[in-house]
């Protein structure tokens, strides 16, 4: 037998409830007993009603940790009804024998006892009138022993399923991590080696800059999640190493609302949409040009909106998210982290506009 049907019998607490509900019946049905006796004039002691349906719910009570673990061994499906039906059939007959036996057992030690004894009756139709009851009593165990064993299979596949779902979720974002991080040092050290033919020294301090920016990534290995605070500050050596290239032509302006420095936002959120503000907004220009990247509450959301003033984009959003890895991968990891918590839009304003609404939530 497996430790799942053992553990119906094993386990103190379903004897103890057995027992304690078969006293509360038990008390309950001998004063309505001593009721019957008193109005129909019987001579009986008190402790005879007592003794008869205590005897009777003690004997059952012993029996249905092994009921219990029985229907568990004989769970219907089916592929084996006619098994299961027959094989209920079989035990409920074996309970009521043992059911009876027992109780005229006890109530004939008990009544010895006292120096008296107890007489059964006619053996067939006490049997057939205990049987009867004892077919209620016994479906409607087995009935509520199935009732809970599929409720606690239900919430094991439940929480099973929640477990899963997590880890492909874990799983996902490491994933979209680790393609995001080799983009950009890919694009970064491609931006480098063009620098380096026109300005060498401008190309070490992108390097420097760029070990900075490595140093810090790993730093935030594993954290799906960061302050916004710590966000802009990654983004700051970002942007050391585009205005080394730039230089003047590139102006960033940040607006961040104290109330949400130490919300919680994606890790390189912002890289990918600044990266993509300069490549698309002023990179081709000669003059460059400007990007605003602004930060606010509104009510329980938090709004990230990075801004350029450069031609703004004629393609739809869709089309926008599969030009690059970069923006793609963000829209990614923005649903597998909060589902349809979040939104990503793309708005025309004077160049293009890049906006963000995600739960407020602050860092700890």
């Amino acid at each position: 037998m497996s430790h799942e049907h053992r553990a119906a019998y094993r386990i103190p607490a379903v004897w103890g409830l057995s027992f304690a509900v078969a006293t509360i019946l038990g008390l309950l049905n001998a004063g309505s007993e001593v009721v019957n006796l008193i109005t129909e004039g019987g001579s009986y002691a008190l402790w005879e009603p007592i003794t008869w349906e205590l005897t009777s719910n003690y004997s059952f009570a012993m029996l249905v940790p092994f009921l219990i673990a029985f229907a568990l061994r004989v769970r219907p499906s089916r592929s084996r009804m006619v098994l299961v039906v027959s094989g209920h059939a079989l035990a409920v007959v074996l309970f009521t024998l043992l059911h009876v036996g027992s109780m005229v057992a006890m109530r004939k030690l008990i009544y010895r006892l006292t120096g008296g004894s107890y007489e059964f009756g006619s053996m067939g139709l006490e049997l057939l009138y205990e049987g009867f009851k004892d077919v209620i009593t016994y479906s409607f165990l087995v009935g509520l022993t199935y009732g809970f064993d599929y409720y606690r299979r239900y919430r094991e596949r439940e929480l099973h399923a929640s477990r899963l779902e997590a880890s492909l979720s874990q799983a996902r974002l490491e994933n979209l991590e680790h393609r995001i991080q080799p983009h950009f040092l890919f694009n970064t050290l491609n931006l480098i080696s063009a620098t380096m033919h026109e300005d060498v020294a401008q190309a070490d301090r992108m390097i420097a800059r760029l070990s900075d920016l490595l140093r810090r990534s790993v730093q935030t290995q594993g954290s799906q999640e960061v302050a916004l605070e710590d966000e802009l500050e990654t983004l700051g050596i970002y942007l050391d190493i585009m205005r080394a290239r730039f230089e003047d032509r590139l102006e960033v302006n940040v607006q961040l609302d104290p109330a949400v420095a130490r919300a919680l936002v994606p890790s390189f959120l912002l890289q990918p949409l600044v990266e993509n503000a300069i490549k698309h907004g002023i990179a081709q220009r000669e003059e460059g040009g400007r990007i605003d990247i602004q930060a606010r509450a509104r009510g329980t959301r938090l709004i990230l909106d990075v801004k350029d003033d450069g031609p703004g984009a004629t393609q739809p959003a869709e089309q926008l998210l599969a030009m690059g890895t970069g923006l793609s991968t963000t829209a990614q990891r923005l649903h597998t982290l909060y589902g349809d918590q979040h939104s990503l839009e793309f708005r025309n304003d004077h160049g293009l506009t890049v906006s963000i609404s995600l739960p407020l939530k602050q860092a700890s």
